[in-house]
């Protein structure tokens, strides 16, 4: 976001806003956030975070009532815990929730919860896997059906689907790395909301301080018994490899494991 007062950019968005007042239902859809400033019971577990504004926890949908198969946009938020927009639905009950909103929405739009393959799908539509066309562009993908969104909520981030087997889909993540996942995990079509957000900029320190962020300080500017970058005379280099506060390597080193259950799959492959 632009927080220079006397530098004045028009933001480029790719969604349509339009006020809803429902104060008295939008208020029960989010909780009060505590915030834990980087400390479990006092102690601090991740450093650099600290202050920043007062949030809401925005409660979204995550796609466990199938039998609400139609919804309309009613309006199109900003939500301090996301990069990419949320918006309202109402839902033919007359209830209503917050979802995550996608690139080209528009208030006022029909959605829809796909259940069977041979009914027309638009952009922003529930569908499950096994009726996405290939090479479709989808986001907010289920791990497992049933879990809610795990994979490209991000803004302006989405996954394509490449194959699809009798009980497995190929999906391309956004990093690249291709997984597989069951047919019954339910993805929303198109491109994720906010794809011009890499475009913002950030014009003082204050802002990432408002952003519940706090200065970082070089390994290499500290004295050795805080940092094993730490000492020498001037700029000089630690004269190791990059390490971590707690002496581990950094650099060139894996950061995750393979994930167990396409590994089994595989294996299972392998013997037929």
């Amino acid at each position: 976001m632009n927080f220079n007062k006397y530098k004045r950019l028009k933001k480029r968005l790719d969604v349509s806003f339009k006020d809803f007042s429902l104060n008295e239902y939008l208020k029960k859809l989010s909780t009060k956030k505590s915030k834990s400033l980087g400390r479990v019971n006092g102690t601090i577990a991740m450093r650099h975070r600290g202050g920043g504004l007062k949030q809401n926890q925005r409660n979204l949908w995550n796609y466990t009532d199938y039998s609400k198969q139609y919804c309309i946009l009613r309006s199109i938020e900003y939500d301090p815990g996301k990069s990419s927009f949320i918006g309202t639905v109402q839902y033919q009950d007359g209830s209503f929730s917050k979802i995550g909103v996608g690139s080209g929405n528009y208030v006022n739009q029909i959605m829809k919860l796909h259940k069977n393959s041979k009914d027309k799908i638009k952009t922003g539509d529930f569908i499950k896997l096994k009726n996405v066309p290939k090479g479709f562009s989808i986001y907010n993908v289920e791990s497992d059906p049933g879990t809610g969104p795990i994979y490209s909520k991000a803004a302006g981030t989405s996954c394509y689907l490449l194959t699809k087997t009798p009980r497995h889909a190929k999906v391309q993540l956004p990093s690249g790395e291709e997984k597989l996942f069951n047919l019954n995990c339910l993805v929303t079509l198109g491109v994720n909301s906010n794809k011009y957000k890499r475009f913002n900029k950030k014009y003082k320190a204050g802002t990432n301080r408002l952003l519940n962020k706090r200065p970082k300080v070089r390994g290499v500017a500290m004295n050795p018994v805080d940092h094993p970058h730490g000492g020498g005379a001037g700029k000089g280099r630690p004269g190791r490899p990059s390490v971590s506060l707690w002496g581990k390597l950094t650099k060139g080193v894996p950061t995750r494991k393979r994930n167990k259950s396409n590994k089994f799959i595989l294996k299972k492959r392998n013997k037929k």
